[in-house]
């Protein structure tokens, strides 16, 4: 398979087509990923999910291809830049890993929306993540522990509307041996035309902020009352991201059709206080909330 370095990036390949077709420039950052992999997740008790999984990977580095042109020139290259390591090229390696998930969120009930079953609750949910990677079992050269603590949530706020929180702070417990794909991500964005998800960044470059020590992660989304007959929703939004090296702020301002699944929105950013991009943002919204 070619797989992401951040599998849960939410660039799309039709937007990462946009910007290599007009740019030149490749945001996808991918690798060849050949994996056996085996996982289960049930309900122990009420309102708990478990999840566990262990892997076996064997990664290989990919480079871009040279353009079928005469122009000069390169496409972006496929090795991502990163403030923590200057140089984030990796050799073939093999990983052995495993993966546990706990998310506790009391009076969770499921209700039928748009053909799918929707879990809901008044009140927000916990998760626990701790994944582990051991060295020298079949042939893996990565050895690191890692752990994070996450709450979200919906809040109704009756006429002004609803909104949704998501917060989570996370560290490494060891890092014996890791390459940026093991590195704690925050899911950026560089294109005009995006996916909107409640727990993503919209103007914060990819992998830059990438980090091998400890973080703070909290956003939130608030969408208000429909305005009239035209059915048209504000929505605001503020993101916020802290490392060892970064202190990233994120707000802005949007509007969608309460009968359509897409949203127009306009962004500003600080970086390290001061003021880094202000960008308009338009594309399809995955989660409702």
């Amino acid at each position: 398979f070619v797989a992401l370095f951040d599998k849960m990036m939410s660039l799309t390949p039709f937007a990462n087509s946009y910007s290599t077709l007009f740019f030149d420039e490749i945001f996808l950052k991918i690798y060849e990923s050949s994996f056996i992999r085996l996982s289960h997740s049930f309900s122990p008790i009420k309102n708990i999910q478990l999840t566990n999984q262990v892997s076996w990977v064997n990664r290989t580095p990919l480079q871009n291809l040279e353009k079928l042109t005469n122009e000069n020139g390169a496409f972006t290259s496929n090795i991502p830049t990163n403030n923590e390591v200057v140089n984030v090229e990796f050799d073939a390696n093999k990983v052995f890993y495993q993966e546990t998930s706990i998310r506790w969120q009391p009076g969770l009930t499921y209700e039928y929306k748009r053909g799918n079953f929707v879990a809901t609750s008044k009140y927000p949910a916990v998760i626990v993540k701790y994944k582990s990677a051991y060295a020298d079992v079949f042939n893996s050269s990565i050895s690191y522990d890692k752990i994070s603590l996450g709450v979200e949530g919906n809040l109704t706020l009756g006429a002004l509307g609803k909104g949704f929180l998501s917060i989570e702070t996370g560290d490494f417990l060891s890092a014996d041996s890791l390459s940026l794909i093991d590195f704690n991500h925050f899911q950026g964005n560089r294109t005009t035309y995006t996916t909107f998800e409640p727990s993503n960044f919209q103007l914060l470059d990819y992998y830059t902020h990438s980090t091998s020590g400890g973080y703070f992660r909290g956003h939130y989304t608030h969408k208000f009352s429909e305005i009239g007959k035209i059915r048209l929703i504000p929505v605001i939004e503020g993101n916020y991201l802290k490392t060892a090296n970064t202190d990233y702020v994120e707000l802005g301002i949007g509007i969608q059709k309460a009968t359509m699944p897409w949203r127009i929105s306009f962004y500003n950013s600080w970086l390290e206080g001061k003021h880094h991009r202000a960008e308009i943002r338009f594309g399809l919204i995955l989660s409702e909330f």
